[in-house]
């Protein structure tokens, strides 16, 4: 019994661990790309490790398994972001012109605007898991991404939901910013893809094209 409950102990020390070397080296990573073409890849590799820690995948060495998928995400990863920093550039014109005008036109524009960015948001939760996930091409993981956003609104409501009980939980222990922050979202947000990615994986095998 008193055997168990170490492994237990030295099981859940080592995830931690792993997890504030995780996030050390999102940081490092995303400073290494220059902050704009470090943090998509950096946010990739963090995701691909945290999905494998969700699925107790052993990581036998943790900085290789990090700079291997940084490496390997770097031009897509950053690909992909550059549309969501557009996507969301023009967004935040199109609500900040839309809201200093007084017109009903204006007003109904403004409600569109306001969907379109929900949906922003539900893709951009909804992308790093499918990144790690699946190996397809810019256009298809665009397509996927929505897809998955607008037939799970309850997955992306969910995601919301955990990142505000991160949070939460960050201003009650400021230290979590330091050691955990960027995991603990990740952890979250991965585990409820997963759910819902399993559940369609047959297909998305099927209908997924690679290129």
């Amino acid at each position: 019994m008193a055997s168990n409950w170490a492994e237990t102990m030295m099981s859940v020390l080592d995830k931690l661990v792993k997890l504030i070397y995780i996030n050390t080296l999102w940081v490092l990573f995303t400073l290494l790309g220059g902050i704009v073409f470090g943090i998509m890849p950096a946010t990739a590799a963090m995701n691909q490790l945290i999905r494998q820690m969700i699925r107790n995948e052993e990581i036998a060495h943790v900085f290789k398994a990090y700079a291997y998928e940084f490496k390997q995400a770097f031009v897509s990863a950053n690909c992909i972001g550059l549309i969501f920093g557009v996507v969301g550039l023009f967004l935040y014109l199109d609500f900040n012109f839309l809201i200093r005008i007084n017109h009903p036109a204006a007003t109904a524009l403004l409600v569109g605007v306001s969907a379109l960015t929900l949906v922003y948001i539900g893709m951009l939760l909804q992308f790093f898991p499918l990144f790690s996930r699946f190996e397809l091409s810019v256009k298809n993981y665009m397509i996927l991404t929505f897809v998955m956003t607008v037939t799970k609104p309850l997955t992306t409501v969910l995601m919301v939901v955990w990142l505000v009980i991160v949070g939460i939980l960050t201003v009650e222990f400021t230290v979590m910013i330091a050691l955990l922050l960027v995991v603990m979202m990740a952890i979250g947000i991965n585990w409820l893809s997963i759910v819902r990615i399993e559940k369609a994986e047959p297909l998305l095998k099927k209908t997924s094209p690679s290129s």
